[in-house]
């Protein structure tokens, strides 16, 4: 579920001293990219650059460093070649996929997590969690899991409630972080589980900062400052998830199940594939860390996003569609039979801000042998050991994407643009187990949200979008003004 941004994917291979070798094919040279000072001025800076780039170097492009050769890719239709055809990253022979050194790193950080592990030891783990998270099983009436997220989203409508009487903004994201793990959580464990969510979100954000501290040199005592920093974070999320883990073990260990409990992603996982258990019940802590960090926090954001732009004023239009499409899914009623095709209107509304504000805007991995692709009608030649940067929020915003790609406009997922040309999830092998998740809980608390408030861009907010990290997240949670429509 993770992804590596650019500036991750970079330091990763200055660190790891990633080497390119292997003759190339009959293929076009690849088309020069930044200078190293151009590269490593951009660090630090807005994730934005990609579009500059990409008008100036085109949609793929080369950047020599010492020991290393970075290839980025913004053209949407290269990017999910590889990744599709020639990312099977579960077995060997494999041209593309993750690094192995850089994926041992990430766990250092994160602890030992299904996102990161390669070949076998990440075929197993994505082969346990395949069908749990489906529509078709997120969705039986058993699992409870769709009357959760009523209850939810019914939570989130008393706090815009509130906050329209307090006549104060509110922001936005601390109220979809807090839905989203809570969601999260009762698929893990089957039942609602009591968290602190401002606790949460910093541990997450902690986390983060880890990462990217972890993928550069440090001194000694940065590290251990750094060490310290992961053993706080952790520590906030294991006192919520190890007490219910050890519930969950004992239950199963002794063939009951808690009246109050729902068949849970947990339960589901230790049945079917044993080396969940093997791994011992500190390295599953582990695993269901990473399922928390990487189930919540990314989702926040881009459902706020969604609300930004519905509540700026020059997507007034987009925002009538979306309250007229949202009043007509709520006088129906969100029924497991028709809610897909009812709530199509608002998987759109969703997409397009997950296509212009992708909460990852860059992912990156590495040519396991030479391959050729192709961009633009011409075959460019990868060469073995290259790192490839895929500049997903470029490539989200060509025109490959319809006319006027860099406007908010909903309406293109409906007129037969394919859901499928979204990068937000990854493709092939790694692709997102929480993309219907995600999905779903779009579905369901956009309507409810969009069809009672109205919302408005607190003074001074202009869809302003922080950068600076991994992620694209809302700048201060994204203030908005609530104004009830019934």
């Amino acid at each position: 579920m993770w992804s590596m941004a650019c500036l991750l994917g970079i330091a990763a291979g200055v660190v790891l001293g990633l080497r390119s070798f292997g003759k190339r094919g009959k293929s076009s040279q690849l088309p020069s990219g930044p200078s190293p000072v151009e590269l490593f001025s951009h660090l630090s800076r807005s994730a934005f650059v990609q579009e500059k780039w990409v008008q100036k170097h085109g949609e793929i492009f080369q950047t020599w460093l010492p020991f290393l050769n970075i290839v980025s890719i913004a053209d949407p239709d290269a990017t999910r070649d590889i990744a599709v055809s020639k990312g099977n990253n579960y077995r060997d022979p494999c041209l593309f996929g993750r690094d192995r050194r850089l994926a041992a790193n990430i766990e250092e950080a994160l602890g030992p997590g299904s996102s990161f592990p390669t070949f076998e030891e990440w075929r197993w783990r994505k082969q346990s969690l395949s069908g749990e998270l489906s529509f078709a099983k997120l969705l039986r009436p058993e699992k409870g899991f769709l009357q959760y997220l009523l209850k939810l989203g019914k939570d989130m409508c008393r706090s815009l409630d509130r906050a329209e009487t307090a006549l104060q903004p509110i922001r936005i994201n601390d109220l979809f972080s807090k839905a989203a793990a809570a969601a999260v959580l009762y698929l893990l464990f089957g039942r609602e589980v009591d968290f602190d969510s401002k606790a949460l979100e910093k541990s997450t954000e902690e986390i983060m900062e880890v990462l990217e501290e972890m993928l550069l040199p440090q001194m000694p005592a940065v590290r251990q400052e750094t060490l310290a920093k992961r053993g706080r974070a952790h520590a906030v999320i294991d006192a919520v998830l190890g007490p219910e883990l050890e519930d969950l073990v004992a239950e199963i260990d002794a063939g009951t199940w808690a009246e109050n409990r729902h068949r849970s992603l947990l339960q589901a996982l230790l049945i079917k594939e044993p080396r969940w258990r093997g791994r011992g019940l500190p390295t599953l802590l582990a695993e269901i860390r990473n399922f928390v960090n990487a189930g919540y926090e990314i989702q926040a954001f881009a459902l706020s996003f969604t609300v930004g732009f519905l509540s700026e004023p020059r997507h007034g239009r987009a925002a009538d569609d979306a309250r007229r499409a949202a009043e007509d899914i709520l006088r129906i009623g969100f029924k497991p039979e028709t809610l897909l095709q009812r709530t199509n209107s608002m998987q759109a509304v969703f997409n397009e801000a997950l296509r212009l504000l992708p909460p990852t805007p860059s992912l990156s991995g590495t040519a396991y042998d030479d391959f050729n692709i192709d961009v633009g009608g011409r075959s460019y030649g990868i060469a073995k050991g290259s790192v490839l940067n895929f500049q997903v929020l470029a490539g989200q915003r060509s025109t490959k994407f319809g006319s006027h790609p860099a406007c908010y406009e909903p309406r293109r997922w409906t007129e037969g643009i394919n859901q499928a040309k979204l990068m937000t999830y990854n493709y092939g092998a790694h692709s997102c187990p929480g993309r219907d998740v995600s999905s779903l809980e779009a579905r369901v608390w956009l309507p409810m949200l969009l069809a009672r408030y109205r919302f408005e861009l607190a003074r001074g907010v202009e869809q302003e979008v922080d950068s600076s990290g991994v992620h694209l997240r809302p700048k201060d949670g994204l203030k908005v003004h609530v104004h009830r429509l019934h």
